[in-house]
């Protein structure tokens, strides 16, 4: 009897380590996911939109050529990137302190047509 119930301890102690040996892959997946970082993409431009709101959801919708400017911008912007236009450069670097733009850099139109 003693032999069989060592062999039923034994039995859950594998079910345990198991147990826990699967929530450490699954906090290592969850940790992995989470250092991936974001996955959006932004591209900004600067000037005058029309705004409407749609009738059927009352959300307001932005038009013009600054919005398809702006996606455009966006569509050649990487995962985790901003990229503005250089009219969105120059409007925000009367409001941003000089030193902070050190490691930024503006891309030229011809750049962004690569």
């Amino acid at each position: 009897g003693g032999g069989l119930s060592a062999a039923g301890n034994s039995s859950s102690r594998v079910k345990s380590g198991a147990a826990k040996s699967s929530a450490r892959v699954q906090a290592l997946r969850v940790q992995q996911l989470l250092f991936r970082g974001l996955r959006v993409k932004v591209g900004m431009d600067y000037g005058v939109v029309r705004a409407d709101i749609h009738g059927a959801t009352a959300r307001v919708m932005f038009r013009g050529k600054v919005m398809n400017r702006a996606a455009r911008i966006g569509g050649v912007a990487k995962s985790g990137q901003v990229v503005v236009s250089s009219a969105a450069w120059e409007g925000a670097l009367g409001d941003v302190n000089s030193a902070s733009l050190s490691a930024l850099s503006a891309l030229t139109a011809a750049t962004m047509r690569r």
